[in-house]
């Protein structure tokens, strides 16, 4: 992975825990596709950054629900399919997310 798309990854991950922090009693609304919003659930959880009261990690399930309440989209019923779709992402409109966020920065 070269600097840009190392910096980009961090980048997400530190929006993201803020995301998560947040409360869905705010009325945040996700305004990009589930699929990004999963992917980038996918990354902090690939982080291994997020841990519950007792130190265990997250799940990958958990955050995806708690992401999505924040933002007010439904869960999917396989996030993990939403992931695997998301990476295999081709054609300039439908890069991947951390392509794309190479592309936004450059």
């Amino acid at each position: 992975m070269n600097e840009i798309a190392r910096q980009n990854r961090q980048r997400i991950i530190e929006d993201m825990i803020v995301l998560l922090g947040r409360s869905a009693s705010e009325g945040l609304v996700w305004r990009s596709s589930k699929t990004d919003l999963i992917e980038m659930v996918h990354i902090v959880y690939c982080a291994d950054v997020l841990r519950d009261a007792q130190g265990l990690p997250l799940t990958f399930r958990e955050l995806v629900r708690r992401a999505c309440e924040i933002v007010h989209v439904s869960i999917p019923a396989n996030p993990n399919q939403l992931v695997t779709r998301a990476q295999q992402r081709k054609g300039r409109r439908m890069l991947p997310l951390l392509e794309r966020y190479d592309k936004m920065f450059v």
